[in-house]
Parts: C-alpha cells; sequence; structure tokens
C-alpha cells in the first residue's frame, strides 16, 4: 500500500563499467570480437504488483576504462562498436517513464586507450572508416609504456 506521506522507494544505481587490460606483442580483433566495459543499467524503483512504478529509478553506472597496448593492433575485420566503454541506461521514474517524474539519469561515458608505437603503420582498422567505426566512444591513440 502507497503511503500517502510519499514514502515510496528508490532504487540502487547501476555499476560501473570497471577497467579492462589487455597488453601483448599483437592484439588481433576478429568479426565476432568484443570487449565491453560498459557501465550497468540503472534498477527501477518501488512499484505496485508489478505493473507500475511509483519510486524514483536509479541512475545507470558510468563507462569503465579500457586500455589495449601492443606493437601492432588489427581491427581491420572488426565489426562495429567492437571495443565499448558506454554509461548504462537510467531507469524509469514514476509511471514507468524514461523521461518522466524520478526517472535516473544515464551513465557517463569511460575511455578507450589504444597504446601502439607507430599508430600510421601498426594501427590497423577496416578499410576506409576510422576508430569511430570500431570504438565508442572513439579511442584516444596514445605512445606505449613499455610494449612486451
Amino acid at each position: 500500500m502507497v503511503d500517502p506521506a510519499g514514502d515510496e522507494k528508490g532504487a540502487a544505481g547501476g555499476g560501473g563499467g570497471g577497467l579492462g587490460i589487455i597488453e601483448a606483442r599483437l592484439i588481433t580483433l576478429g568479426p565476432l570480437g568484443l570487449v565491453l566495459c560498459n557501465g550497468g543499467k540503472g534498477g527501477g524503483g518501488e512499484n505496485t504488483i508489478g505493473l507500475n512504478s511509483i519510486g524514483g529509478g536509479s541512475g545507470g553506472g558510468s563507462g569503465g576504462y579500457l586500455l589495449m597496448q601492443a606493437q601492432r593492433i588489427d581491427q581491420r575485420l572488426a565489426q562495429s562498436r567492437a571495443l565499448s566503454a558506454l554509461g548504462g541506461r537510467g531507469s524509469w521514474g514514476k509511471d514507468s517513464n524514461y523521461t518522466g517524474i524520478n526517472a535516473g539519469g544515464n551513465g557517463g561515458p569511460g575511455v578507450t586507450t589504444l597504446h601502439v608505437a607507430d599508430p600510421t603503420s601498426n594501427l590497423l582498422l577496416p578499410a576506409g572508416l576510422g576508430l569511430e567505426y570500431v570504438s565508442v566512444p572513439a579511442a584516444h591513440v596514445l605512445l606505449p609504456v613499455g610494449v612486451p
């Protein structure tokens, strides 16, 4: 039963995307390969018999951090969005509406970094496409700390 004073319960927020580190001499991402560091989805608040949300929804978890370091990173056969560090979706609020009262916000994006000594010859991408095709959000290319 809903208390007229408004004691509806909210929900816990989504978990963060975490940390993914891949370090090798050669990293090859094939057509079925995925590396995900996405945030978790926010939870829904209290509801009435599972039919209608009356409590506040929670926010999605933030995207994580993905670091790939190698002498060569070959993504020529990679699918779209194969590398992902997106924030999780916020949950619905009152009246089961994602944009309504008490809805949770989406988690912020994470970061993907690709560490290669010579990106012009050792960072291989699908023909005619850039990092924004393979990575979401688009990856940052940096020099390595020390390649194995």
